[in-house]
């Protein structure tokens, strides 16, 4: 109907438009479907001597200087979920902040030590996500962050009526049922997912209020 869909990840919707004006807000746009997510890997090279997240726990309480951890961005998901999860389990720790990790994991440069989903990747068996990492220090409001993955998926404007997106959304998830679709993202190391408007609004929103509490009092992560 002349409205251009809009393919945005977590920092677009979630995170920038706390930090920036960029002119809109989520109420200014409409859910349409969660295509994929990517989650948050941990790696070390391994000329470090670091192959596990208590080894780089412990060289960032030793040296807090010389520890730096790279994202894509410095508001990306990954400085987010960094953040969040240090101010939860590591109040007092501090670490400076300066792509697709398997690629460097697959080089056999890097040792991948920890990962942000509910299971271990079928491709990484050796490494321990995040909620193993932290099952004994787990409270229930943590489960809405812990799995946090840099996740993606279509949008409209909220001027589109929520009728077109209800054609669009059986459209959307038959394509992302295709094999050759999901093997295409299982290729570039993103986890096709298919979720319709309602589900993919709630998960939005749950970025956003997760950004509200790590910004909480900052006026950047850095």
């Amino acid at each position: 109907d002349g409205y251009p869909l809009a393919f945005p990840g977590v920092s677009a919707l979630a995170t920038t438009p706390k930090l920036t004006n960029v002119g809109y807000t989520l109420k200014n746009i409409k859910p349409v479907a969660h295509i994929a997510s990517m989650e948050c890997v941990l790696s070390t090279n391994k000329s470090s001597g670091i192959d596990t997240w208590e080894k780089f726990l412990q060289a960032a309480e030793k040296n807090p200087d010389g520890t730096v951890y790279g994202t894509t961005g410095s508001i990306s998901t990954q400085r987010l979920y960094m953040t969040k999860l240090t101010d939860r389990f590591h109040g007092d720790l501090k670490i400076r902040h300066t792509a697709n990790i398997l690629p460097y994991a697959n080089s056999g440069d890097f040792n991948v030590i920890a990962i942000s989903r509910k299971e271990r990747r079928a491709d990484l068996p050796n490494t321990p996500t995040f909620r193993e990492l932290y099952a004994d220090k787990m409270t229930p409001a943590d489960e809405k962050w812990i799995d946090l993955g840099a996740w993606h998926g279509l949008v409209v404007s909220s001027k589109v009526k929520d009728d077109r997106i209800a054609a669009l959304e059986p459209l959307i998830e038959k394509a992302m049922k295709d094999p050759e679709v999901i093997e295409k993202f299982n290729k570039i190391g993103l986890d096709a997912g298919y979720l319709p408007a309602k589900e993919f609004g709630q998960l939005i929103q749950s970025s956003s209020d997760l950004a509200d509490e790590v910004l909480a009092g900052r006026k950047s992560l850095d």
